[in-house]
């Protein structure tokens, strides 16, 4: 499997991400970045065409696979913005907090072997006003079909670089944090259980504050579901503060928060 992994693999995969009937997702889904753009799973570099030059200003090319990122280097030189290459997993990305202006995935979430850690670190990375755009292939919403994914992931994921045709990356998005805009879902060929596509547009949900008794400080502690980061504080005379994202709020939002002792115990301020 080494030989296989490390050699045919990635020719195998540049070969099939180059189908025609797949530009057109490209296209629509790239065109809308913009700023500082990190794709998650560069691969060899096929959607680098597809970017605005005149809207992007910087591209970092995440992509674990040096295979891959070889194939890609004729492509990275040809770019007509600057590249930044970072051969590593999703689920560490070595960017500061609030970074990019656009993030973005395609055919891409079905192999990440921690998908929720990549979109919790994505989150992070990504500017509070930014955008996460992707094209994925996932989990059908008809039943027969679902269940046809599930019997055949185990051994399609073995031959296709980790490729798990039944997640839902609508649902792994809004678990990581996100409120999906924008969503267009569709089967682009005959064989159903790997042809389902998610088309779409999402942004990063904001976290506000929440005002915890003192008795149940330990509680702020606690990381709220689709959160990267918490935070915990006391506050005069009982209570604790715990902010959640606090950055990912707007300033004018975050200079108008007042929190108060809640009636009834616990309360989300305002």
């Amino acid at each position: 499997m080494r030989l296989y992994d490390g050699c045919i693999l990635p020719r195998l995969t540049d070969l099939a991400m180059r189908l025609r009937i797949l530009q057109d997702f490209r296209q629509r889904t790239l065109s809308r970045a913009e700023g500082a753009v990190l794709e998650l799973g560069f691969g060899s570099g096929l959607n680098l065409p597809f970017y605005n030059p005149r809207r992007v200003s910087r591209l970092f090319a995440l992509e674990p696979a040096a295979a891959l990122l070889r194939l890609a280097q004729e492509r990275i030189q040809e770019a007509r913005f600057p590249v930044e290459v970072l051969q590593t997993g999703a689920e560490r990305i070595p960017l500061p907090d609030h970074s990019v202006d656009t993030a973005l995935c395609t055919w891409t979430l079905c192999t990440i072997p921690n998908v929720e850690a990549a979109l919790d670190e994505t989150r992070r990375v990504l500017k509070p006003n930014g955008r996460f755009l992707f094209a994925e292939h996932g989990r059908s919403d008809e039943p027969g079909i679902a269940r046809w994914q599930d019997r055949l992931t185990p051994a399609w994921k073995r031959f296709a670089g980790g490729c798990h045709l039944n997640r839902n990356p609508e649902s792994l998005l809004k678990g990581a944090g996100f409120d999906v805009e924008q969503i267009d879902k569709t089967y682009i060929g005959w064989f159903k259980p790997i042809t389902y596509m998610y088309v779409g547009r999402a942004a990063p949900r904001a976290r506000f504050a929440t005002w915890v008794p003192e008795s149940d400080a330990s509680a702020a502690c606690m990381r709220p579901a689709g959160t990267s980061r918490r935070f915990h504080t006391r506050l005069p005379g009982g209570g604790s503060l715990a902010l959640c994202n606090w950055g990912n709020l707007p300033c004018r939002i975050r200079r108008s928060l007042r929190v108060r002792p809640p009636r009834n115990g616990r309360q989300v301020a305002p």
